[in-house]
């Protein structure tokens, strides 16, 4: 009885590896796939307080000096 216990958990062991490789690969996949892209969150206001929607934004990456430019969109929360 003994033997045939040995011989189930023998048969387990290369799924076992299998699943844990196919998980491995899964989750570098995934850190691959990322876009680098990110957001930035505000409100633009004048002096007074008062919200400009469609404000130009100027924005630099300081690490690589890659600017972009965008406009401001109005949403309240």
């Amino acid at each position: 009885m003994k033997h045939s216990a040995n011989h189930v958990t023998h048969g387990r062991a290369p799924v076992l590896v299998i699943a844990v490789l196919l998980g491995l690969a899964m989750y570098c996949s995934s850190a691959l796939g990322q876009s680098g892209a990110g957001s930035i969150q505000g409100t633009v206001t004048d002096s007074t307080g008062a919200v400009i929607p469609g404000a130009s934004i100027h924005v630099v990456n300081k690490a690589t000096n890659v600017a972009t430019d965008t406009k401001s969109n109005l949403s309240i929360i």
